[in-house]
């Protein structure tokens, strides 16, 4: 039978706690990655008999963990009591900050752990809340379903098995998505749907073009093209996508692509050599994207074979 919870250990290191523990087994994480806001962790859980070694935990951070792989009978203690589900992919426990953590489950299964910073949480609060963070909170909700946090949720973990292949933009643009959807859909206070009004003046979106295309090889963050025009990661995500049609990383990708096909003509560098010039992870990143955008591949362009 589940023995009563132990007193809570106040932990603001998931990835040390993860680690170190006997019943799992780190397979990804994002510290590596360095994305801003949020910290990824994929791991195994192993079958546990002796319920007395799994701690109970609270952490600093809002957290959500999707089951990726397996299935599990998987218990929480909460608030004096014990939830009890049959637990398989797809399924979702959201625990808002400071609420007590400790799981009891059978089986061997797979799962995502993501940790918001507080700061990260708040930043979007202000934008589509309109209120005091303070007084807004996550829901403490156990095995449920979202089909969009589970898309984006598998997203990150692609991302992050590839070794962020596709850069810090397009993670944190998940990652702000994801955030947006659950304060709209599983917060203690009602947010206002709409978000602010407005739009990005010319200028300051040829200032981010412009920065861009300076700092095109780099791994560019949300946060830093945010800051360019002063707005938060969210807000100016949304305004740039409504006046140039593309999400930053796409805008990013595209102008990568751009200059990658001027190599490709009047050049005589390599793929390979192209791909590192232009900010690519490697030549199979390059090809796959220029197969996508243009119909055809940078060989057959070599070739001389028309875009379309």
């Amino acid at each position: 039978m589940p023995h009563d919870s132990p007193s809570a250990i106040l932990d603001d290191d998931p990835f040390q706690n993860l680690e170190q523990a006997s019943f799992s087994q780190v397979l990804h994480s994002s510290q590596k990655v360095g994305w801003d806001g949020i910290e990824l962790l994929v791991y195994r859980l192993s079958a546990v008999e002796d319920l007395s070694i799994i701690p109970e935990q609270t952490f600093h951070q809002d957290s959500i963990t999707l089951h990726l792989e397996g299935s599990l009978d998987l218990k929480r203690h909460h608030e004096g009591r014990w939830l009890q589900g049959l637990s398989l992919p797809g399924g979702l426990c959201l625990v808002p900050k400071y609420a007590p953590i400790l799981y009891h489950w059978t089986n061997v299964a797979t799962a995502l752990s993501i940790f918001f910073t507080p700061s990260f949480i708040t930043d979007i609060i202000y934008q589509i809340g309109r209120g005091d963070p303070l007084r807004v909170e996550l829901r403490d909700d156990f095995n449920f379903r979202d089909p969009l946090i589970e898309h984006i949720g598998r997203a990150l973990v692609a991302e992050l098995q590839s070794g962020g292949l596709a850069g810090r933009l397009y993670a944190e643009s998940l990652a702000h998505s994801m955030a947006i959807h659950m304060l709209r859909n599983y917060a203690n206070i009602i947010p206002i749907l709409n978000l602010p009004q407005g739009t990005l003046p010319i200028a300051q979106i040829r200032q981010v073009r412009e920065y861009i295309q300076a700092h095109l090889v780099e791994n560019i963050g949300l946060s830093e093209l945010a800051a360019i025009v002063g707005l938060s990661p969210s807000h100016f995500a949304r305004l740039f996508k409504q006046v140039t049609g593309y999400a930053p990383h796409q805008y990013l990708i595209l102008r990568r692509l751009e200059l990658a096909k001027k190599l490709l003509e009047r050049s005589h560098l390599t793929i390979a050599d192209v791909a590192q010039t232009v900010g690519f992870y490697d030549q199979s990143h390059l090809i796959r994207h220029f197969k996508r955008v243009y119909r055809i591949s940078p060989q057959m362009l070599r070739h001389g074979r028309n875009v379309h």
